[in-house]
């Protein structure tokens, strides 16, 4: 007894092409069509690559490189060697190596620095001097100061330093001068007044 597929299929125009499928109902079109080759194509390249992956992971080599901090300790004994002053090296005075003993000079520093610095202390310990025999020159009202008790004093120094009294005593006699010329004004009135009073009284 024949079925319906094998009457649909004696029925069919040459053998099962595309065009005699589409006259198919859909349960037989579905089995007559020939699965797709996109499928096996997939499933042919995961299973390549899973393989060639399990390949490289038994036969491959990956190193193993570990990150962290550490310290450099050399293993003979070591020195600091750390100046008082901080400057830069004019000259290095010993070789690597080299035997050295407590008290010997390794490096030479620069003294650009520490003789400016020495410059500039020993000039404001000299203006210091300078203003103390200035100040008790001009508390005594002396004209002259003893400036030649200084050591190291320049000249223009002492120069400067003399005019300056100079004129601290000019400013302070013209000050007094005026305080004795207002004080001569205030006694003149005072006795105007008095004669007014005694007029009146």
């Amino acid at each position: 007894m024949s079925t319906p597929a094998s009457l649909l299929r004696s029925l069919s125009f040459g053998g099962g092409n595309v065009s005699e499928r589409e006259f198919l109902p859909a349960a037989l079109e579905i089995t007559e069509t020939p699965p797709n080759p996109l499928g096996r194509i997939t499933a042919l390249a995961l299973c390549t690559v899973t393989f060639a992956a399990l390949g490289w992971a038994f036969l491959g080599k990956v190193d193993i490189v570990a990150v962290a901090s550490g310290k450099v300790i050399s293993h003979t004994r070591t020195q600091v060697v750390q100046p008082f002053e901080t400057a830069s090296v004019k000259a290095v005075l010993v070789q690597p190596g080299q035997r050295v003993r407590a008290g010997d000079a390794l490096i030479e520093l620069d003294k650009t620095s520490v003789s400016a610095e020495a410059d500039r202390a020993r000039s404001d310990l000299i203006a210091s001097l300078l203003d103390e025999v200035r100040l008790a020159a001009f508390l005594d009202g002396v004209k002259i100061g003893p400036f030649d008790l200084v050591v190291g004093v320049d000249p223009l120094d002492r120069a400067g330093a003399l005019a300056q009294l100079t004129a601290q005593l000019a400013r302070r006699a013209s000050q007094w001068a005026a305080l004795a010329l207002v004080r001569a004004q205030h006694c003149a009135e005072r006795e105007a007044l008095q004669q007014t009073v005694a007029k009146y009284e």
